[in-house]
């Protein structure tokens, strides 16, 4: 009970792949791992260090091993941080038929029909130009400011038998407010300098989802279900960090936990799992370990295994 409880935690924080690896992030801080700039000068390897580095929404993380992994390898659980969503498209605020709306794109294998009639919140990042350069700035908004509006049955009969069939253009965007002029000319612009600390103008661009304000639950007879938002795919991020954590910290091995963004839209990205992000950090390791052993990354990797883990459905009684 107390690490279902856990997890709920861990999702309730993590409404966005940014959130998600800051959380990731605090827990690991808690248990003693180190942050990492990746632009830092290489640094001796040693045994038993705990460590991670982030990028965006990507963390990696790791435990060295008190054996070279040219000779030891490495234990890698790879897991994604993002999950399919509506993002808010750039310049995306339009005004019709007396309301403001938001212009949202599709992201992954949304079953798009469960986003309707639900409290949304905003969340995401945000660059803000400053004095010192651009900074990047998490937003969350706990609000019910978006909802994506069913149309009432009386015009839409056949919904019952037919089912509902949506154009993920034209009826997805959700309603922010009445067009009254009073949030002219960007409503959104207004609503995430007032989140983050800024001046509207000064916001140059941003990477937003809507999300669920519903919060996770222990559910059943028995509270024997998690229901929870983004179960594909931040449960098994969360397993990925609970078994590092809980990993022999004398194992020869070096252990690795590997959380991408962006499993959902491709894997090409700068921090994605096709990126040189992973082989930078597991290079690093190799060539700066105190016991390095002949033979490189080649040899390391010959003798390492990763487990890709991702959410699968099993059985479900009505189908």
């Amino acid at each position: 009970m107390a690490t279902s409880t856990d997890l709920l935690s861990f999702v309730e924080a993590s409404p966005s792949p940014f959130h998600c690896a800051v959380e990731a992030a605090r827990r690991l801080e808690e248990k003693g791992f180190t942050p990492h700039d990746e632009a830092a000068a290489p640094a001796p390897v040693a045994p038993g260090e705990l460590g991670y580095t982030m990028r965006a929404g990507t963390l990696i993380a790791w435990k060295i091993g008190s054996q070279s992994p040219a000779s030891a390898g490495f234990r890698l659980l790879a897991a994604h941080t993002d999950s399919p969503n509506l993002r808010i498209k750039p310049n995306g605020e339009y005004r019709k038929e007396g309301y403001v709306q938001w212009g949202v794109e599709v992201y992954g294998g949304v079953l798009t029909p469960t986003w309707m009639d639900r409290d949304l919140g905003v969340c995401g990042r945000i660059a803000v130009r400053t004095d010192a350069g651009i900074e990047m700035r998490l937003v969350r908004i706990d609000q019910a400011i978006a909802r994506v509006a069913n149309l009432a049955i009386h015009l839409n009969r056949t919904v019952n038998t037919e089912g509902l069939k949506l154009n993920k253009q034209r009826h997805l965007p959700p309603i922010i407010c009445l067009d009254s002029g009073l949030d002219a000319p960007n409503a959104l612009n207004q609503l995430l300098a007032k989140n983050a600390g800024c001046d509207p103008d000064s916001i140059m661009d941003y990477d937003l989802s809507l999300f669920d304000l519903q919060a996770p639950a222990l559910g059943g007879l028995h509270k024997e279900f998690i229901f929870a938002p983004r179960m594909d795919n931040q449960a098994s991020c969360y397993t990925a960090l609970e078994a590092l954590i809980a990993h022999d910290q004398d194992h020869p091995a070096t252990a690795v936990a590997v959380l991408f963004d962006h499993e959902e839209c491709g894997s090409t990205s700068d921090r994605g799992a096709s990126s040189g992000f992973l082989k930078n950090v597991l290079t690093r390791i190799e060539r700066d370990h105190q016991e390095r052993d002949t033979g490189g990354m080649e040899r390391a990797t010959a003798n390492s295994f990763l487990v890709s883990a991702d959410m699968a459905h099993a059985v479900h009684p009505n189908y």
